[in-house]
């Protein structure tokens, strides 16, 4: 097999390196101010520093399509997205999906006389504009990297689950730095619930991503969308207390994601189709 053949399974490693070095590098300073090892400051560029690192899978995937494919390729890659896909189901399912998931374990409290947490949003007219800020710069823009390109080079080697999982631990780990920073909300996650989290939502994008027709933009969705009725219906409580319903939740999701595994087929292959 030439290098030139080769180069696209193996690329997976090296977007994992330049997203880590790009997200972690921008990370290390709030990280570091945490530890004291830096004057700790407010305010200003610090504020955007978390928000910046987020943009790491996007620069890893961009960075590999040049080195790959050669100058055109990361523009060809970002075309997409804004290719919607003309299913209205992909649109619809993760709206109901974690709709309903957000909805009943926001509102479990209730069955032991409970009060559930006032959601994060002022009020429900801004829930639209929500969406969209989290399909494109509050999570979903992730996918350009994740499942945009990661995914179609570890299903050339790997089943759908077996890839979804790789994917899935990688990404948890990307997130750790952000248990160290003051004021994101992982720092009130317990870690073991957050895994259980992204190794469900892995499988679940994983599954619309491909039954989708390898739609980028509609894996940006249903991540945006989870992420939005995080704020709608909040079950992670931003302060030091116990977290059951997050892991309620986190374990909710998972019990999703192992019935379309077994829907789908735990060995099912769907191959990969790299740009």
């Amino acid at each position: 097999m030439s290098s030139s053949r080769a180069r696209p399974a193996f690329a997976p490693w090296g977007f994992f390196l330049v997203t880590f070095g790009f997200s972690w590098a921008v990370w290390c300073v709030p990280v570091l101010m945490h530890f004291g090892l830096l004057p700790a400051r407010e305010g200003g560029a610090l504020v955007w520093l978390p928000f910046l690192g987020a943009f790491g899978p996007m620069v890893g995937a961009l960075v590999m399509l040049r080195r790959e494919n050669g100058r055109g390729a990361p523009w060809a890659h970002l075309r997409r997205v804004i290719q919607m896909s003309n299913s209205l189901r992909w649109y619809v399912m993760p709206v109901l999906l974690f709709g309903v998931v957000g909805l009943v374990v926001w509102g479990a409290p209730l069955l032991w006389g409970g009060t559930p947490q006032a959601s994060f949003l002022p009020t429900p007219w801004v829930i639209p504009a929500v969406v969209v800020f989290m399909v494109y710069l509050g999570g979903g823009q992730e996918e350009i990297g994740w499942r945009g390109f990661a995914l179609d080079r570890l299903l050339n080697r790997h089943n759908d689950l077996v890839a979804s999982l790789i994917l899935g631990v990688v990404w948890a780990l990307w997130h750790v730095p952000l248990w160290f920073m003051a004021g994101t909300s992982q720092g009130f996650m317990p870690f073991g619930a957050f895994l259980i989290m992204i190794l469900s939502l892995s499988v679940i994008l994983t599954w619309v991503y491909v039954e989708s027709g390898r739609s980028m933009f509609l894996a940006m969705w249903t991540h945006g969308v989870a992420n939005a009725y995080m704020a709608i219906f909040p079950v992670l409580v931003l302060a030091a207390v116990n977290q059951y319903l997050y892991w309620i939740f986190c374990c909710v999701l998972a019990v999703v994601a192992v019935s379309i595994t077994l829907v789908r087929g735990a060995s099912r292959r769907s191959g990969g189709t790299p740009n």
